[in-house]
């Protein structure tokens, strides 16, 4: 199979005419300029959306269409755009005759992307960061105890905060298992989800929504600690089988996961690239934060997980401290919480085999009792 590194040179040797798949933020912003430090000049922008057909999109370089792609030869393509529909645009570049065909989850893979990005300057106030530490040092204000009447081993739970998604109810209930839902407002017509005011579990010096959400997610432990287990699954999942089966996968460190969508074997230092690529959180925040893990020797080809599906032991003491971690290093830093999962897990002694798997990732269909069924960023 022809390498990503191959087909970079071969693209530079033939002189192929690159077009840019996505007019986006994608393919006009981060990969736009990266691609021209990589010394590769994009000649065409195409998109699927008609209303930008025949529009200057950068630099003078105007959108075309599928059908004009169909007609340039020895042309490559670049598929800059959100990753959910890569596997889509790149079924319709195939059948379209186009051959070369490059995504931005292949440019990751190159060390010039990396020393590219990393070679970049950045400005951050830490300010906010060691306020954020002193509000930590302050302790926890919790104001309820959510408890478990009925002796069941498992809490599941989703947490939705700014009201900006449905809540989807579980298909299957496992008789081990309660199931509660954590929301700004109580939700409408749910029958299985017992409803957990979020102003009731999160304490008030969390002020953003996300973060919000974040604590809830990651301070499971906390939350249900009358539950032996607790299950967290995101708002855009919807549990279609007995989730209770999970339990028993907890790794040596008391955490199970799902494997990263993309590669498995990458590293918060590629995380770092897609989230700035993806306009995720502060740019300069990002650098900085993974800049500190580079400076503690942080190391490459770790591991990546999602986190969007976590089964924890309670009684776990190594699950207890990373949770508490990484419940910092989201809070003081970045909120994408992909990126400092394995920084916690490296800090508290465990490597990714330590982990429990679940299921093959988001992307294959779901792991058996969840599946997902949309998807937010």
């Amino acid at each position: 199979m022809e390498s990503i590194r191959d087909k970079i040179d071969r693209i530079k040797a033939r002189k192929m005419k690159v077009c840019i798949f996505g007019a986006g933020k994608m393919g006009t912003g981060f990969w736009y300029d990266m691609l021209k430090n990589l010394q590769i000049e994009p000649r065409y922008f195409c998109d699927n959306d008609p209303d930008k057909w025949g529009k200057e999109v950068k630099d003078g370089i105007r959108c075309i269409s599928p059908g004009e792609l169909t007609e340039k030869e020895n042309c490559a393509c670049f598929i800059l755009i959100g990753i959910f529909k890569i596997n889509t645009i790149k079924k319709q570049l195939y059948d379209m005759g186009i051959e070369t065909v490059v995504t931005f989850s292949d440019l990751y893979m190159l060390d010039e992307v990396h020393r590219i990005f990393y070679s970049q300057p950045y400005l951050y106030d830490e300010g906010l960061y060691r306020k954020r530490l002193e509000i930590l040092e302050q302790g926890d204000e919790r104001k309820i105890e959510i408890w478990n009447p009925n002796n069941k081993k498992i809490a599941v739970y989703t947490c939705i905060t700014g009201n900006y998604e449905e809540v989807l109810e579980p298909k299957v209930i496992s008789d081990e298992c309660d199931y509660f839902v954590i929301s700004d407002e109580k939700p409408k017509g749910t029958k299985i989800y017992q409803w957990i005011a979020t102003k009731d579990v999160v304490p008030d010096w969390v002020e953003d929504h996300v973060r919000r959400n974040r604590y809830c997610k990651i301070n499971g432990e906390k939350i249900f600690k009358n539950y032996r287990y607790s299950i967290y699954i995101d708002g855009s999942d919807r549990i279609i089988g007995d989730i209770g089966q999970y339990a028993d996968r907890t790794g040596k460190c008391g955490i199970a996961l799902r494997p990263h969508l993309l590669y498995p074997d990458l590293d918060v230092y590629t995380e770092a690239i897609q989230c700035v690529s993806c306009h995720l959180d502060e740019e300069d925040l990002i650098r900085w934060q993974i800049e500190s893990y580079r400076k503690e020797n942080m190391p490459a080809n770790f591991g990546m997980f999602e986190c969007g599906f976590i089964v924890r032991d309670h009684r776990n003491k190594l699950c207890q401290e990373i949770m508490e971690r990484w419940w910092k290093e989201v809070f003081t830093r970045s909120s994408r919480d992909q990126l400092s999962f394995t920084y916690c897990l490296w800090k508290s002694g465990m490597c990714a085999c330590d982990v429990g798997i679940i299921g093959k990732g988001r992307l294959d269909g779901g792991v058996q009792g969840v599946t997902t069924v949309h998807y937010h960023h």
